[in-house]
């Protein structure tokens, strides 16, 4: 009986061992920029665990813009434009020997590509996918498509989708398309004002995110208080909403509290602490 009793575990066991990791799953969701700002940061998930050894990133803000006349295409919309894609340091292919390759890429549009050469190689499909950085100069409103895939729909040969590249999963791309829209920095909750609000929700979300660990998939986001789109909420986020406490119009560019807004920040974390504090139960 006890010899029958682990032979059922060892089989349990080996069902087990042989399922195979989740495809990779990717939510672009709807993410926020502040107006009139260059070098804003925005980190692009994936999840699932899935094997891959290569990707092929595709990223198209609105429908291209103008620059769309260089492929031949009737030129678009301008928009928020891609200045730097890094689908390598501090993303899932970080500790490969092979390095990205832009493969053709204009103000709206990115193409980028990596693939793992050493053979059998491969990394789990389970983290940090894409960092590009964004700029909104000239831009104090609006909301544009962000996607990774139906990149460039018109081109001969298009449209195009970011891949992964597996060999035991044929067809990885299960992409959900977001948006990119301008906010009012500090704005968590988007009612066009930075006040106790927002502040509330930053305490309600103090030391969140996935870089902590404790939020799986894009993180809290900034309507959760990642206002700087770093997967954190912490006194960073903090800062800016204390830099732009009462805004209600475009504010300026997001830097180190001055002496002038330093009691602000002081609040801003006294409200926080005070939120975290245990309260005490009442019989």
């Amino acid at each position: 009986m006890l010899m029958l009793k682990y032979k059922y575990l060892i089989l349990a066991a080996s069902t087990l061992l042989a399922i195979p990791a989740q495809a990779a799953t990717i939510d672009v969701g709807n993410r926020f920029l502040i107006p009139n700002k260059a070098d804003q940061v925005v980190r692009i998930m994936v999840s699932g665990g899935e094997q891959v050894s290569g990707l092929n990133f595709f990223a198209q803000i609105g429908d291209g813009g103008p620059e769309l006349s260089e492929f031949g295409l009737d030129p678009g919309t301008p928009a928020p434009t891609i200045t730097a894609v890094d689908i390598k340091s501090g993303t899932i292919f970080d500790g490969i020997p092979d390095d990205q390759s832009n493969d053709y890429s204009i103000p709206q549009v990115a193409m980028y590509s990596i693939a793992i050469t050493e053979p059998e190689g491969s990394v789990p499909a389970d983290g940090v996918l894409a960092t590009l950085t964004f700029d909104t100069t000239g831009y104090t409103t609006g909301t544009w498509d962000f996607l990774l895939t139906g990149v460039l729909p018109d081109f001969p040969g298009g449209p195009f989708d970011t891949e992964l590249v597996s060999t035991r999963i044929p067809e990885l791309n299960n992409i959900q398309n977001g948006t990119i829209s301008i906010a009012i920095a500090g704005d968590c909750n988007l009612d066009g004002r930075v006040d106790e609000k927002d502040a509330t929700i930053l305490a309600t979300n103090w030391k969140m995110g996935t870089i902590y660990g404790n939020v799986v998939g894009g993180g809290v986001g900034w309507t959760g208080g990642d206002l700087n789109n770093d997967g954190r909420v912490n006194n960073l986020d903090a800062e800016i909403i204390a830099v732009n406490w009462m805004q209600t119009a475009d504010p300026a560019a997001v830097s180190v509290p001055e002496p002038a807004t330093a009691s602000l920040l002081s609040i801003v974390l006294l409200a926080v602490a005070a939120f975290l504090r245990p309260r005490r139960k009442h019989c």
